[in-house]
């Protein structure tokens, strides 16, 4: 099921993008570092965004990348897996 209106949500509220396969994919790690210093939650999408798909039995997830282990190892924090049909 497709929700359209979720899609600009992540904009709101500081919300940093990641620019694969760009040098700008470490500025939104350095940013969520930031972030989880100033004592805010971060949310990720280890696997690269959420897929392009109808319904969750559509696709399995994508393989992770390692942004997510790289910023639990450098900052210490706790990592709450989700999940998200």
């Amino acid at each position: 099921m497709e929700h359209p209106p979720a899609r600009p949500c992540p904009h709101l509220g500081g919300s940093h993008p990641v620019h694969r396969h760009d040098p700008r994919a470490a500025q939104a790690l350095q940013d969520a570092q930031a972030a989880l210093a100033a004592g805010r939650s971060v949310l990720l999408y280890p696997e690269g965004g959420l897929p392009h798909r109808k319904g969750a039995r559509e696709a399995p997830p994508r393989p992770f990348h390692p942004g997510l282990f790289h910023l639990a190892h450098s900052t210490g924090a706790q990592v709450v897996p989700l999940g998200q049909a």
